[in-house]
């Protein structure tokens, strides 16, 4: 009998020390129902589900705090705009070493289109991870990046990236607001590639009209 609803119960990581403890660090999408769509996001991240696992495990092995975390992130929010650049360098390459030592590999990457086949080398796939996360996590720096690589979303993850596109293309306010976590250059880079969606004639049937 096929069931009518499937629940993942959220994963729960406690420090061996016992003072903190991991809470809601992976929280896989509720499916209500069995539609295509969002089974097959469903079954995506369950591969990023499985990654973040072994982050997090390796994180508690190592007695690293959920707090020593955040402040890593809030410093990079928090950073001022000449400094912003050598701050999320700095927090790359922490990632990156927690990367190397959880999967005992040398290099990674995370949206490369054709990554080098080699046993010291880890590729992660956006997608997955992105389904993976809780929607806070997915941010619309995050949805943007998919976007202008041109990776295939599932239909309910395009579903999130076209109410977050939506939301920033209802004002020049709006937009700012949603990159200004990002560096300045990426932020330029952002306008330009919002400005290249609003003029595609694809999605705007009055600038197809024009162009005929």
């Amino acid at each position: 009998m096929t069931p009518r609803s499937v629940r993942m119960s959220r994963v729960t990581f406690v420090n061996p020390r016992g003072r903190n403890t991991w809470k809601r660090l992976i929280d896989m999408p509720k499916v209500d129902c069995l539609e295509i769509a969002t089974m097959e996001m469903y079954i995506m991240g369950v591969e990023g589900a499985k990654f973040l696992c072994r982050i997090m495990k390796y994180l508690v092995q190592t007695g690293i705090t959920p707090q020593f975390i955040i402040n890593k992130l809030t410093d990079v929010a928090d950073a001022e705009d000449e400094d912003k650049a050598e701050v999320r360098r700095k927090v790359t390459d922490f990632i990156r070493k927690i990367i190397a030592g959880a999967f005992a590999v040398r290099t990674c990457d995370y949206f490369r289109v054709a990554p080098p086949q080699r046993d010291d080398y880890l590729h992660i796939d956006p997608i997955s991870l992105t389904c993976a996360v809780i929607d806070r996590a997915r941010t619309f720096g995050v949805m943007l990046s998919l976007n202008k690589i041109g990776l295939q979303m599932p239909a309910s993850l395009a579903g999130i990236w076209e109410t977050k596109l939506q939301s920033s293309m209802s004002s020049g306010a709006q937009l700012e607001n949603n990159i200004k976590s990002l560096d300045p250059a990426d932020r330029d880079n952002a306008r330009y590639h919002m400005k290249a969606i609003e003029n595609d004639p694809e999605r705007n049937p009055t600038k197809r009209r024009r162009s005929g």
